[in-house]
C-alpha cells in the first residue's frame, strides 16, 4: 500500500509539473506572435518617423544655405572686381550652393523615395496629409510636406512610440526567458519520468521477493518453535529489502539530476556565449550616423547654420531587435546550479540510507546468533539425557550469546 501511495504521489506530481510547463510553453507561443508583430510595426513606425524629421532638417539647411547665397551675393555686388576680398566670398558662395546641390539632387530624393514607399505608414502618422502630395514631383512634394508637417508633434509622437517599443521589447525577454525555463523545467521532468519506469519495475520485482520470504517465513513458524527469532528475522529482512531498493532508487535519481544540471549548465554557458558574439559582430557591422539632411556628418561642410541634430538610425534599428539573451543564460545556469545540490542532497540521503542498511544487517546477525541460540536451548528437552551433549550445547548457546552482546558494543562504542 505504501508502495503504491508512493507512486501515486511520484506521477501526480509528475503530471502537475508537466502539464505546467506545457501550459506556460502554450502561452508564450500564444503570447509571442502579437508581441513581435507590436514589435515590427512600431519599429517601422519610428524608421518613418526618423525619415519624416530628417526631411524637415533638410529643408531648413536648405532655406539656411539659400539666405546665405543671397547675403553672399549681394556682398558681391557691393564689390569691386579686384577687391581682395571677392575671392573669399566666392569660396564662401560656392561652399553654399555645393549644400543646396546635394541636399536637392542627394538626400531629397532618397527620403522622399522611402515615404513614397511607405505611404500608408506616413499616412496613419499623419493622416491629414493631402492625397495629390503623393503624385507630385520631389521639390513640390517637399514644399506640400513641409507645409503639413507640425515637427513638435511629430517628435512627441516618436517618444510615445519608442516607450511603447521598450515596453514591447521588455514583454518578449520575459516571455522568451519563461519560454527557455519551461522548455527546461519539461525537459528535466521527462528525463526524470522516463528514468523512474525501470526504477518502478525493479523496485515491483524487489517487492515480490519480499511477499515470497514473508511467505516461506511464515510456512517457517508453523515448523519451527521458535516463532518470535523467526518473526523478528522475517521483518529484519523485508526492511533490509526495502532499504536496499529504495537505496539504488536514490542512487539513480541522484546521478540522473547531477547529469541533467551539468547539461543545463553547459547548454546555458553556450548559449550566452553564442548571443554575445551574435551581438557584438551585428553592432560591429552597423553604426551609421547621420545628419539630419541625409548626410553623412563627416563629409557636411562646416557652415554658420544652426547646430543640426545627430539620428543614429541604425543604432535605433540595433536597439530595437535587440534582445538580452544574456538574462536567459544566466537563469539556466542558477537553475542548473540549483538541481546540481538537489543531486548533492539525494546522494547525501543515498549515503546515510547504505549506512542505515549497514546497521540492518549487523541487527540481522544478532538477531540471527540470539535465535540459533534459542534453537539449541529448545532442544534439550528433545535430547537424551548426556551431561557431555548438554554441556555442549549450552556451551554452544552461551558463545553465540556473547558474540551477540559483543558486536553490540563494539557498534556503540
Amino acid at each position: 500500500m505504501k508502495d503504491k501511495a508512493l507512486n501515486s504521489w511520484f506521477w501526480t506530481i509528475w503530471s502537475i509539473v508537466f502539464l505546467a510547463s506545457g501550459a506556460g510553453i502554450f502561452i508564450c507561443g500564444y503570447l509571442r506572435p502579437g508581441i513581435e508583430t507590436e514589435r515590427k510595426t512600431l519599429t517601422n513606425r519610428m524608421e518613418v518617423q526618423q525619415k519624416m524629421l530628417a526631411l524637415h532638417h533638410g529643408w531648413k539647411d536648405w532655406q539656411i544655405a539659400g539666405y546665405h547665397i543671397q547675403e553672399k551675393q549681394r556682398e558681391l555686388e557691393k564689390l569691386d572686381a579686384d577687391d581682395p576680398q571677392r575671392k573669399n566670398i566666392e569660396s564662401e558662395l560656392s561652399n553654399f550652393q555645393n549644400i543646396q546641390y546635394d541636399i536637392r539632387n542627394e538626400t531629397f530624393p532618397i527620403l522622399v523615395t522611402f515615404l513614397k514607399n511607405n505611404r500608408s505608414v506616413v499616412k496613419e502618422i499623419l493622416p491629414e496629409f493631402p492625397n495629390e502630395i503623393w503624385e507630385k514631383p520631389t521639390a513640390d512634394y517637399v514644399n506640400l510636406f513641409v507645409k503639413h508637417l507640425n515637427s513638435d508633434r511629430l517628435e512627441e509622437s516618436s517618444q510615445d512610440d519608442r516607450k511603447q517599443l521598450d515596453e514591447a521589447e521588455n514583454r518578449l525577454t520575459s516571455i522568451q526567458a519563461f519560454f527557455i525555463f519551461c522548455s527546461i523545467l519539461i525537459a528535466i521532468d521527462l528525463a526524470v519520468g522516463l528514468s523512474y519506469f525501470p526504477i518502478e519495475r525493479w523496485t515491483h520485482e524487489q517487492n515480490q521477493r519480499i511477499k515470497k520470504a514473508e511467505d516461506r517465513f511464515e510456512e517457517a513458524q508453523k515448523k519451527v518453535k521458535n516463532y518470535t527469532w523467526n518473526i523478528a528475522n522475517a521483518n529484519l529482512e523485508k526492511y533490509y529489502q526495502r532499504n536496499l531498493s529504495e537505496s539504488q532508487i536514490i542512487f539513480h535519481v541522484s546521478v540522473t539530476v547531477m547529469v541533467l544540471s551539468f547539461v543545463v549548465i553547459l547548454l546555458s554557458l553556450g548559449l550566452g556565449l553564442l548571443q554575445d558574439v551574435g551581438t557584438q559582430s551585428t553592432s560591429s557591422q552597423r553604426s551609421v550616423s547621420i545628419s539630419p539632411s541625409g548626410i553623412p556628418t563627416s563629409e557636411a561642410p562646416t557652415t554658420t547654420t544652426p547646430p543640426e541634430t545627430t539620428i543614429d538610425l541604425s543604432k535605433t534599428l540595433d536597439d530595437v531587435r535587440k534582445i538580452d539573451r544574456n538574462s536567459v543564460g544566466f537563469i539556466g545556469v542558477i537553475a542548473g546550479i540549483i538541481t546540481n545540490f538537489i543531486g548533492a542532497t539525494f546522494m547525501i540521503i543515498y549515503r546515510m540510507t547504505n549506512q542505515q542498511a549497514v546497521r540492518y544487517s549487523e541487527a540481522l546477525e544478532r538477531i540471527n546468533d540470539v535465535g540459533m541460540a534459542m534453537d539449541i536451548l529448545h532442544s534439550v528437552k528433545e535430547s537424551p539425557p548426556s551431561p557431555e551433549v548438554l554441556e555442549a550445547k549450552v556451551t554452544i548457546a552461551t558463545k553465540l550469546i556473547d558474540r551477540s552482546r559483543s558486536s553490540a558494543t563494539n557498534r556503540k562504542s
